[in-house]
């Protein structure tokens, strides 16, 4: 049996409220002030040095790179992070074909990410009364956690189906 070794960066090594005052800070672009303001964290010298520490330093550079996609795409995905990264070294590397497709799977994963935001239901104006309230049954369900969502991402099925498993 293995066990789990924590890394002295990961970002639970930094309090919960300082992490929100981080986020508002990199991610809307605020001044640190206003961030702590927004946060409800005082304004002080640790507040304001924590995104000097080790960890902090760290946990900025993930959240700049997650501003960079929210720039470049308009959605805020995790895994479009990485592609970005990867499409940014291939050109940097002069290998062009592999730049476009990874660039090509961030405009899909930006594209399903929009689709799931908004969903496939109707819209409200068009919606029968028993319709409405089942479709809020639905959500309250999910929300408590019931109801589990077995829609596989279209990216993943196809990413299966090219490997030969099914």
């Amino acid at each position: 049996m293995t066990t789990q070794q924590f890394s002295p960066v990961h970002e639970n090594r930094i309090r919960s409220d300082i992490r929100t005052m981080l986020e508002i800070h990199v991610l809307e672009a605020l001044p640190l002030r206003e961030a702590c303001r927004r946060a409800g964290v005082r304004y002080t010298k640790n507040a304001s040095q924590a995104k000097f520490t080790k960890s902090g330093k760290t946990y900025v550079a993930q959240l700049k790179r997650r501003r960079k996609v929210i720039v470049e795409f308009g959605v805020d995905e995790p895994s479009m992070t990485t592609l970005m990264e990867l499409r940014d070294t291939a050109r940097k590397a002069g290998s062009f074909v592999a730049a476009v497709r990874a660039h090509e799977l961030c405009v899909r994963v930006a594209s399903n990410s929009d689709k799931k935001r908004t969903g496939n239901h109707k819209a409200v104006d068009v919606m029968t009364r028993e319709e409405m309230i089942a479709e809020l049954q639905e959500l309250e369900l999910r929300a408590r956690g019931d109801i589990v969502d077995t829609t596989e991402d279209p990216l993943v099925a196809e990413l299966r189906e090219s490997m030969g498993a099914s």
